[in-house]
């Protein structure tokens, strides 16, 4: 029998999918792409209608070299590397371009969760519906990092977009992922999700105050007063979900009933 790849230990074959499909760390690392000694994978475009990530450190063209070698190695590709997403529909085009199959083998993810046309409006929103594909497709994910961005105004404390921190549409959503060994949230967020993602999710949440490990004083000081301005949402009282639209010069705005704790 001619020798070929596919003749070689499977044990070598698994080392070669590895050095080629897992993501590592460059030179000079942007901490906040990495995870551990790896890179993250940026889901983030499309090219000739279908997603595209950043990364140069990977080979992801031997997934297309044969069918045996795509059943081989897909599952280190998926299962081995942090996927990081900023962008909801393209997320969805990469979960629906790899399959349910490939799906299941995702076990790490990076949401940075941004203020501006991706937040949802309602339960149809893109990144309500990110979730719950990864809910229901997503069923192997057992790291799960959110970062949830706001925008403040320039002059005073007032917020001009509190973000999904406080959008409890995407806190029903995302709680309904199960399996997470591990939960962080940073950024900024309302003080009722901890509690109500412990007890929906079965895990425990690791949450940081904005955005790192040692915020500023000015830190905490936003990070508190955003929390005050959403101290009212309480999760367990279905009739937050249910939105009151506002039209406020000509914009249309969602505002949410509040429930007593």
């Amino acid at each position: 029998m001619p020798a070929s790849f596919l003749t070689i230990p499977a044990e070598l074959r698994l080392r070669i999918y590895e050095y080629a499909l897992i993501s590592r760390c460059e030179s000079i690392p942007n901490p906040s792409l990495m995870d551990g000694d790896k890179k993250m994978i940026m889901v983030d475009g499309r090219m000739n209608g279908k997603p595209t990530w950043s990364n140069t450190s990977i080979s992801p063209a031997l997934l297309q070299t044969c069918r045996t070698i795509y059943l081989e190695a897909s599952p280190v590709m998926y299962a081995e590397n942090t996927f990081f997403v900023q962008d909801p529909q393209n997320t969805i085009a990469f979960l629906q371009q790899i399959g349910s199959t490939q799906a299941r083998d995702l076990e790490s993810l990076k949401l940075w969760v941004g203020p501006g046309p991706s937040s949802p409006s309602g339960p149809s929103g893109p990144w309500v519906e990110l979730l719950n594909q990864l809910a229901q497709n997503a069923t192997g994910l057992r790291k799960l990092v959110i970062v949830f961005f706001a925008n403040r105004t320039l002059l005073g404390p007032r917020w001009r977009d509190r973000g999904l921190g406080g959008n409890p549409h995407f806190l029903v959503a995302l709680a309904k992922i199960q399996g997470l060994k591990t939960l962080e949230i940073g950024g900024y967020y309302a003080q009722h999700w901890l509690p109500y993602l412990e007890e929906k999710m079965g895990v425990s949440v690791h949450a940081r105050v904005c955005f790192c490990e040692t915020p500023s004083r000015a830190d905490v000081e936003n990070f508190i007063h955003y929390q005050r301005g959403v101290q009212h949402l309480n999760p367990w009282n279905q009739s937050a979900l249910n939105p009151i639209i506002v039209i406020i010069s000509g914009g249309v705005y969602n505002c949410y009933h509040l429930g007593g704790t």
